[in-house]
């Protein structure tokens, strides 16, 4: 059943949303854009529903997985449309507002494009 007034629209259209996840204590939404390159956000309120949108841009090309950690830091890995050892995996936090920032990267990947950092912790 769908929350009521809990429909958000992405930073475009043709976002090509790649994934979408709650951080580690629920009070944010992150969704990746791989079309757009950018990583959107919503803060969620004490009911579940999602604020107005934050949208940051990726620290590469095609951000497609990621894995929260801990502290609300998430890693991303960016899949620089397919191309061969051209991957990276920055890390980012997402605050209680919804608000995403760039800590560290990106970092190449080695690969061919990187799997979502879920050995990260």
């Amino acid at each position: 059943m769908e929350l009521a007034d809990s429909k958000r629209d992405l930073s475009s259209d043709a976002a090509g949303a790649a994934q979408i996840s709650f951080s580690g204590n629920g009070k944010a939404l992150v969704i990746t854009g791989k079309a757009t390159n950018t990583l959107s956000s919503f803060a969620i309120d004490r009911y579940g529903r999602p604020g107005a949108i934050n949208t940051h841009p990726s620290a590469g090309v095609t951000p497609f997985g990621f894995s929260f950690g801990r502290a609300n830091v998430f890693h991303v890995s960016e899949a620089f449309g397919g191309d061969a050892n051209a991957s990276t995996e920055p890390s980012f936090h997402v605050n209680a507002w919804g608000k995403i920032s760039l800590l560290v990267g990106p970092f190449a990947a080695n690969g061919s494009p990187a799997c979502h950092g879920h050995y990260f912790l």
